[in-house]
């Protein structure tokens, strides 16, 4: 038995589209300059203690001399702002690119409910963020240590026993 093509079938590749235009991408790269050139560090430290960084310790805007001179409760939230700051401009013009390339399917719907979706997610994002410091911030690490681990435990067990494909 022979599977033959039907002449009317779909090629497998799609056409090439078109890339961004440079002028496309001017205003990220703008934005990503203006957000990477905030000098976390020395703001965190002229703001609640009232000190220049850069008369103090190594004298380098940095988590790592902010953490010298200040501490952990300092440098931490620094040092994961710093690193968003290089991911979130990253992270938005790949979203970006994504929906331009998209653009034809999403005006067929729409855009009220996407817009929602993204609001509703972000908010409970930011409410489980926000319960999780305040929980840790007044009881042990210990509860969210043993939740992680049961749970792991019970996706490996589901896992291998075939109850569940992860």
């Amino acid at each position: 038995m022979a599977v033959h093509r039907s002449p009317g079938t779909a090629s497998l590749h799609q056409p090439r589209r078109p890339p961004v235009s440079p002028t496309g991408a001017v205003p990220w790269l703008l934005a990503s300059y203006l957000l990477g050139a905030i000098p976390t560090s020395y703001l965190a430290a002229r703001m609640f203690r009232g000190i220049d960084l850069r008369e103090h310790g190594s004298r380098n805007l940095g988590a790592t001399n902010l953490y010298r001179v200040l501490g952990w409760r300092f440098a931490i939230p620094v040092g994961l702002f710093d690193a968003a700051k290089g991911a979130i401009p990253v992270l938005l013009s790949a979203t970006a690119y994504e929906l331009w390339k998209e653009r034809a399917a999403i005006a067929q719907f729409d855009a009220a409910p996407l817009v929602l979706s993204c609001i509703v997610s972000f908010v409970s994002a930011l409410l489980a963020v926000k319960f999780l410091i305040r929980f840790v911030s007044r009881h042990s690490f210990a509860a969210f240590a043993w939740y992680r681990i049961v749970f792991g435990g019970i996706i490996l067990v589901t896992s291998y026993t075939g109850l569940v494909r992860w």
